[in-house]
């Protein structure tokens, strides 16, 4: 049921999307202001923002089109003001659309803003605390919001994409969410589409990736290195070619409750340690989860793997990681074994309940045999699937769908 449910909302997200070629050519807004530029909090005084830049009343940045500009769309230093940016189009000028460098914690919002073509990053925070980033379009930007050398940030129901698939190679990599060197990031309910790479988390922790959709991401959904302590949650990945999640030189992540289908590999946990893969779908993978170079106390427990052309789960000079509870059905086309271990002193059972994974072509309480020069088994195959009782709510979903064509209709473009 949640197969069907999750390709049905995929099909019409993608449908009502493409159907933006029913409405062209439309005539895009005409740039109509100078860059804005903030460099303490005297500069406030240079524009005729509303407010004061209380708490109570922020200074409001809004409805302006900045376009093709030598310096940065809207760029704000060295300041304690409380502000708000909304309701702005910025559209190709020189590197972000939006910078904010080293404000107060807790002083800025950029929402419901229309960001299109910034080399660099559309929405740029560094140095800067406590920024939520919500309800903005970022298209065609190198990376939609990039996050440097900042804390506690939340970015939300944010539509980052490219206008058209990404075909043949090239040497730019388009990044949604790029987030380096900050702790306690949220990127929560943001839908990303045609790009490289969809959240990237460099030298980061305690970051929570959820409930995010990503669709024809071509390298990686999901990648974490050199970064420990992250959760990635809830989210849909779907027809990303490379791979969905990577984990690199990371440990300690958690990664839950995610629909992962029609990719090359699932997971790639590479050199990483003592990650947890719970109640998640792996669906029509190359591989479901893929684990190499080391990789050590992995706990993978509670998952379904269901029609992966190979292994539902691949263990390469990998050691003591336990694997159990799990569900396998009809992997690697059907062939000997629905999983492949060539590490050494990993167990496909938990040791304190002596119960194993659930296979759908073993009917006999015998050791299931797994593909490998180790020759190690499953001693203890569970006889019945595991329930995952993933949550799946298709109203919600369906109306994020529509609310995402709406806003993308009337925001990114006006009509003669």
């Amino acid at each position: 049921m949640r197969k069907r449910i999750n390709s049905l909302v995929g099909s019409i997200v993608f449908i009502l999307l493409i159907g933006l070629g029913v409405v062209l050519p439309l005539v895009l807004m005409k740039g109509d202001h100078n860059y804005i530029e903030i460099e303490s909090d005297k500069d406030f005084n240079n524009y005729k923002f509303d407010g004061t830049g209380s708490a109570e009343d922020p200074f409001v940045i809004e409805n302006l089109v900045i376009e093709d500009q030598v310096k940065r769309g809207i760029s704000i230093s060295n300041t304690k003001y409380y502000f708000v940016i909304r309701n702005n189009r910025l559209v190709g000028n020189l590197y972000n659309g939006i910078r904010l460098s080293n404000v107060e914690a807790g002083t800025g919002k950029i929402y419901n803003n229309t960001i299109i073509g910034h080399s660099t990053g559309g929405i740029y925070i560094t140095f800067s605390d406590d920024v939520e980033v919500y309800d903005n379009f970022c298209i065609e930007n190198k990376y939609g919001i990039w996050i440097e050398d900042s804390n506690n940030c939340q970015l939300t129901n944010n539509y980052i994409s490219l206008y058209r698939p990404i075909t043949g190679p090239t040497s730019l990599v388009h990044r949604g969410i790029l987030i380096e060197r900050s702790e306690y990031i949220e990127a929560n309910n943001n839908y990303f589409r045609y790009l490289q790479e969809g959240v990237s988390i460099l030298h980061s922790g305690y970051c929570t990736v959820k409930s995010n959709y990503m669709d024809s991401i071509t390298k990686t959904s999901v990648s974490i290195i050199y970064s420990s302590n992250n959760l990635i949650l809830q989210n849909t990945f779907v027809d990303d070619n490379q791979q969905s999640i990577y984990v690199s030189y990371s440990n300690y992540t958690t990664i839950s409750n995610n629909t992962i289908s029609e990719n090359y590999y699932g997971i790639n946990l590479y050199s990483s340690n003592m990650n947890m893969i719970i109640y998640n779908s792996f669906l029509k993978n190359y591989i479901g989860i893929y684990s190499s170079s080391s990789s050590e106390g992995n706990i993978v427990k509670f998952n379904e793997f269901i029609n992966n052309t190979r292994e539902g789960v691949k263990l390469e000079i990998t050691n003591f990681n336990n694997i159990h509870h799990n569900s396998f059905y009809f992997n690697n086309l059907g062939l000997l074994s629905q999983a492949k271990d060539q590490g050494l002193n990993n167990t496909w059972f938990d040791e304190l309940t002596l119960s194993g994974n659930f296979w759908n072509e073993w009917t006999n309480s015998t050791p299931y045999p797994i593909l490998g020069d180790k020759n190690n088994t499953d001693p203890y195959p569970l006889a019945s699937p595991i329930s995952l009782m993933l949550e799946v709510n298709l109203l919600l979903c369906l109306t994020d769908v529509f609310n995402f064509w709406n806003i993308f209709v009337s925001k990114l473009y006006q009509v003669d």
